[in-house]
């Protein structure tokens, strides 16, 4: 897996990171029970483009549900999180001897 930090933002890459990783989901749609979530959820997820014709209420209860982690495996992002925060000494190494590098040019 790899992380794209960008701009401003890579003064605190830790928690960035994080927060990106908060986006890995996997689909457990089986777990939500209601048809009429369960229909938004799988819209919002394999059809984005039609998320833009929801009402605001309705895109606005779509994205709590999502937001929630409702009808979602999150378990793969916990795990990265904490091999990332495990390994962040290594990882912050690893980045000032790229820095060191690049400010020798």
């Amino acid at each position: 897996m790899e992380l794209q930090l960008r701009s401003n933002k890579t003064g605190n890459w830790l928690k960035e990171a994080d927060l990106m990783l908060d986006n890995f989901k996997l689909p457990e749609y089986e777990k939500i029970e209601k048809i009429d979530e369960l229909v938004n959820v799988v819209i919002a997820i394999e059809h984005p483009e039609i998320l833009k014709r929801f009402s605001k209420n309705r895109k606005s209860k779509t994205n709590k549900l999502i937001e929630a982690n409702s009808g979602f495996n999150v378990e793969y992002a916990e795990t990265a999180k904490k091999v990332l925060k495990n390994d962040a000494e290594k990882v912050q190494k690893e980045i000032d001897e790229f820095l060191l590098l690049l400010n020798r040019k």
